[in-house]
C-alpha cells in the first residue's frame, strides 16, 4: 500500500522514531533539571536589592548557570525539582504579606531540596533551627556568633558585597549635612543626636527606586552618612554593621557610625568611622573642615577599598559555596 514502509525502510523509520522518543523524553527532563532558585517576598524589590545583587553575583561568579529567581509572591513550591536549591532571602515567615511570606521549609526538605535562609534583620537568636533549614547565610557576625547552638543548621558568613551599578556621588557640598538613610522612627536615640547636632543632621527615608537614589545623592548637602541602630539606646538590642551601608559605600559615602558589634567593626575597619555616640558630632566636624574636593577623594579611596575587600566572587569563595554547589551538583 502506498505510503507504508517497506522493511528496508523499516529499520531506519524506528531508529529515527527512537531518537526522537529520546530527544522528547531529554526535553521533558530539561524542565525537572536541578537548579538554584533565589526568591523572596513581594514588595520587596528595592528594599531587597543589595542582597539579591550579591547572591546572583556571587553566584554567577563561581560558575552557576541554571539559576531562577523569583519575587512576584506567586510561589509554586511544588515545581522546584528534588535536588535543587532554593536560597530564601529575608524574612520567611507568615506576615503582614501573607501566604507570600511563608515558605513550607519542612516540606519542602522532605522532598529533598537543599534549604537556605539568607538572614536579613539583626537578630539576637536562632530564627530557624536544622530541621527546618540546612544553611543560614548572614551578613553579620552579630547574628552568627548569637545564633550558633546544637540545634543551629550550617552558619556561613556572607556579608552584602560592593554593588557594582550602584549610582557614584560626584561632588560633595561646600554646607554638608549628616544624613541618616532610613527611619528615624526606630531610632530612640534619634532625638539625642537631634540635640546635640541641631539643624546639622537630618533623615531621609522615601528613596524606593535607583532614580530617586540617584537623584538624592545629588544634593548639595550629601556626601556624609550616619549609621544608627534599630531600637539604639537599648544595650541588649542587636548591633550589627546592617546592610544600608554597603550600598553608602558602594556609591562613595562616608559612614559616621555609632559603635557595632566587635567582629563587625574589624571586616569594616577602615571603610566606616566607628565612634561613641557622644562623639558622632566631633567626627562630623572634623569632616566638615576638610575641602569638598578632599572628601570626594576620600570617599572614591573608601569605595574603591570596600570594592576589592567585598567583592561577591571572593566573598562566596571564602564562604566555601563553590563546594556547596558542587557537592550538590548545581553548577
Amino acid at each position: 500500500m502506498k505510503g507504508l514502509p517497506t522493511d528496508e525502510h523499516a529499520a531506519p523509520m524506528q531508529l529515527r522514531l527512537a531518537a526522537a522518543a529520546v530527544l522528547v523524553v531529554a526535553a521533558a527532563q530539561d524542565t525537572t533539571e536541578k537548579q538554584i532558585y533565589v526568591w523572596h517576598a513581594p514588595h520587596h524589590d528595592y528594599l531587597y536589592a543589595p542582597l539579591r545583587a550579591t547572591v546572583l553575583n556571587g553566584l554567577r561568579g563561581i560558575g552557576a548557570t541554571r539559576i531562577n529567581i523569583k519575587f512576584d509572591g506567586d510561589f509554586d513550591w511544588d515545581a522546584i525539582p528534588p535536588g535543587s536549591i532554593l536560597i530564601w532571602l529575608g524574612w520567611g515567615r507568615k506576615g503582614r504579606y501573607g501566604r507570600n511570606r511563608r515558605v513550607p521549609w519542612k516540606g519542602l526538605g522532605a522532598r529533598g531540596i537543599y534549604r537556605i535562609y539568607y538572614q536579613s534583620e539583626p537578630v539576637t537568636s536562632l530564627v530557624y533551627t536544622k530541621d527546618e533549614v540546612d544553611e543560614v547565610w548572614d551578613f553579620s557576625w552579630h547574628n552568627i556568633d548569637h545564633c550558633r547552638g546544637s540545634d543551629a543548621p550550617i552558619l556561613r558568613y556572607v556579608p552584602i558585597a560592593f554593588l557594582r551599578e550602584a549610582p557614584l556621588i560626584k561632588r560633595f557640598g561646600d554646607v554638608p549635612k549628616l544624613v541618616f538613610f532610613g527611619n528615624a522612627k526606630w531610632r530612640p536615640c534619634w532625638s539625642e543626636i537631634q540635640n546635640l547636632m541641631g539643624a546639622d543632621v537630618m533623615s531621609r527615608y522615601n528613596v524606593w527606586n535607583d532614580r530617586d537614589y540617584e537623584d538624592f545623592l545629588g544634593n548639595d548637602y550629601i556626601g556624609i552618612f550616619l549609621n544608627l541602630h534599630k531600637d539604639c539606646g537599648n544595650v541588649s538590642v542587636p548591633n550589627p554593621v546592617t546592610w544600608r551601608n554597603p550600598k553608602l559605600l558602594s556609591s562613595g559615602g562616608l559612614v559616621i557610625s555609632e559603635r557595632c558589634y566587635g567582629k563587625d567593626e574589624i571586616e569594616f575597619k577602615g571603610l566606616i568611622d566607628f565612634v561613641e555616640r557622644a562623639d558622632i558630632p566631633i567626627m562630623f566636624e572634623q569632616y566638615v573642615r576638610m575641602a569638598p574636593s578632599e572628601r570626594l577623594r576620600l570617599g572614591l579611596s573608601r569605595r574603591e577599598a570596600f570594592a576589592k575587600r567585598f567583592d561577591a566572587v571572593g566573598i562566596f569563595e571564602r564562604a566555601g559555596i563553590g563546594s556547596l554547589l558542587r557537592e550538590r551538583g548545581v553548577t
